[in-house]
């Protein structure tokens, strides 16, 4: 993890606040919902502004309609979704429309709310001043209105508990802390920091370099996923939200009649839910002892410090020790995708004199690469367990999938197969 300089220039410097002027109806509480309905796609929505406005210490509803009843300076009506500019300045033809399409309407013709709706449209029109501001406006018309309506701007993100991860292409670079200061002023308070990634992953730790774009620099956070909550430190720790359903996918097919182990364990979005939500007993490993002191920290806030073990360990060390106190896990998952294959090897002869033990159901995550990721990363596997891709046992068995896209050509897979008995044995055939 390294950190490099950032900027703290105040999205409020920039003037994006735009006066909108809507038409709307003032009218009864015990009305406003059905009449709401009546009205449908006239209603203003989106945009993150409310349609019905509480006005007279709640006595009154206002509700607001998608249309203006002036033009907005500076910004094109294109840049709103779901207002029109169609009755500016023509409010009686607007009474007009609405009344003519109201009165077709079968679904509510003997609705008290229809008619207390066709007496307030024989009336003037109300106006309902809205202020759009940074909060409003979706990122990219934002910086288009900024800096330039040329360049192609980002439209996702990553989000792990308060923080915002980015991952901008070189061209958005030099505009980075404007974006970063303006997605921190949309999402504020929910999020308090927004980065930007500088390196790719890697290391025993699994960890890369960030520059923090706008915010707070503590980047300790809590997550909530698969019914467990997790606090980390993101800077210092693996965490990857991308992976969520897979996650999910795999504690899924657990039952509580399994003992897992996890080589690779993080935080503990593997061990945690797993006994939490199946009730297995589990064993959590990483060799960085932050994740391993979080790991813990998360085990007792989520109740299943009965259930979960920690280690800090190698992986392959951790394996050869739950196997040498008769720790006999049913299912290992290894998701360290750039090495996990070199950890195989730790299985060679490791059940020799222990042929009653049960063999495990690995879940070996692996990068596939090149045309076939699917061959490449069920030959990374066979490599590791045993130094060849001809290996002598039958690989029909082995189960391998696409988990995610990772750049061109790379994807993260899953091999997902029964330790084979020539390999824990170690015969030769």
């Amino acid at each position: 993890m390294s950190y490099c300089s950032y900027k703290t220039e105040s999205v409020s410097a920039y003037d994006l606040k735009v006066l909108l002027k809507f038409y709307s109806l003032s009218c009864e509480p015990k009305y406003c919902e059905e009449i709401r309905k009546i009205l449908g796609k006239h209603v203003l929505k989106g945009n993150q502004i409310k349609s019905v406005q509480v006005e007279d210490g709640g006595k009154t509803r206002k509700l607001l309609l998608r249309y203006l009843s002036q033009l907005p300076a500076r910004v094109s009506i294109e840049d709103f979704e779901h207002i029109s500019s169609d009755f500016i300045q023509k409010e009686k033809e607007l009474r007009e429309y609405l009344y003519l399409t109201v009165s077709s309407e079968q679904s509510f013709e003997n609705s008290a709310a229809l008619q207390y709706l066709k007496e307030l449209l024989s009336y003037e029109l109300d106006e309902y001043q809205v202020s759009y501001d940074v909060r409003h406006w979706p990122l990219s018309k934002i910086l288009k209105l900024l800096v330039s309506d040329t360049v192609s701007w980002p439209s996702s993100f990553e989000t792990v508990g308060s923080i915002i991860h980015l991952n901008l292409r070189e061209d958005l670079l030099p505009f980075k802390f404007l974006i970063g200061n303006i997605l921190l002023a949309k999402h504020y308070p929910r999020i308090k920091t927004v980065v930007n990634k500088v390196s790719e992953t890697s290391g025993p730790f699994r960890t890369f370099g960030m520059e923090i774009l706008s915010g707070d620099s503590n980047l300790v956070t809590e997550v909530k996923e698969n019914g467990c909550i997790y606090e980390l430190d993101y800077g210092k720790v693996y965490w990857n939200s991308k992976l969520e359903a897979e996650r999910r996918r795999v504690i899924e097919t657990f039952s509580s009649q399994d003992i897992i182990a996890d080589a690779f364990a993080g935080v503990g979005p593997f061990v945690i839910p797993a006994a939490k939500l199946k009730r297995c007993i589990a064993f959590g490993n990483d060799l960085n002892p932050v994740s391993v002191e979080f790991m813990s920290r998360n085990i007792l806030r989520n109740g299943v410090s009965e259930l979960v073990t920690t280690y800090c360990l190698d992986a392959c060390s951790f394996i050869e020790q739950l196997i040498r106190e008769e720790i006999y896990f049913t299912k290992l998952i290894m998701n360290y995708p750039s090495s996990s294959s070199d950890f195989l090897r730790v299985f060679k002869g490791l059940y020799r004199g222990r042929e009653n033990a049960p063999l495990p159901t690995i879940y070996c995550y692996i990068f596939g690469r090149g045309p076939d990721p699917f061959k490449d990363a069920l030959f990374s596997v066979l490599r590791g367990l045993v130094g060849t891709t001809d290996p002598p046992f039958d690989t029909s068995c082995f189960g391998v999938r696409t988990v995610r896209d990772v750049a061109p050509e790379k994807f993260h897979m899953l091999v997902e197969f029964e330790l084979p008995a020539q390999v824990a044995y170690d015969e030769k055939t």
